[in-house]
């Protein structure tokens, strides 16, 4: 339940707009078939995650610890993520 309201269904997103629009972005902009990966966010990110291609592999971890990162605080700092990733 606590993954599916952190990373599945947006409920964190009124807590982060901007957060949660690049997160579910990364997928939408990347995706033959957004309808159905919109569903499985996790899914869609394990799977480029675990790909083959390194270019696809690096970009889809970043998106991910960018909004991981974002929503483990209650104060988000812009400029640290963007250190960090």
């Amino acid at each position: 339940e606590e993954v599916d309201h952190l990373f599945q269904d947006g409920s964190t997103s009124s807590q982060n707009p901007e957060a949660w629009e690049m997160y579910a972005k990364y997928i939408e902009d990347t995706s033959h078939d957004f309808e159905a990966e919109r569903t499985n966010f996790l899914g869609a990110y394990y799977k480029r995650m675990t790909g083959q291609d390194e270019t696809v592999r690096r970009a889809a971890a970043s998106a991910f610890v960018g909004y991981e990162l974002s929503i483990s605080k209650s104060f988000v700092d812009m400029k640290r993520i963007k250190e960090v990733l």
